[in-house]
């Protein structure tokens, strides 16, 4: 599988998800609810030392709006 390493919300509004992960080894793994900004893949790979190929990032707040929770994968 390929290695994205530069994983990019497209709107630069910070976003509350959860994030699910696909390992080159293909274990799927839950890494919790955190604000993302910019690089999401770098920072879990940085934080966790785990090599991610997918992520996949449930939106649950955005910032300012008072719109209900989306889901939107980025693959």
């Amino acid at each position: 599988m390929d290695h994205f390493n530069q994983t990019e919300l497209s709107d630069s509004t910070p976003k509350i998800v959860t994030v699910e992960a696909i390992t080159n080894s293909n274990t799927l793994l839950n890494l919790g609810t955190f604000n993302a900004f910019g690089n999401v893949t770098q920072r879990i790979e940085q934080e966790t030392h785990t090599v991610i190929s997918r992520l996949r990032l449930h939106i649950l707040q955005n910032h300012g709006c008072a719109q209900p929770a989306a889901k939107k994968p980025l693959f």
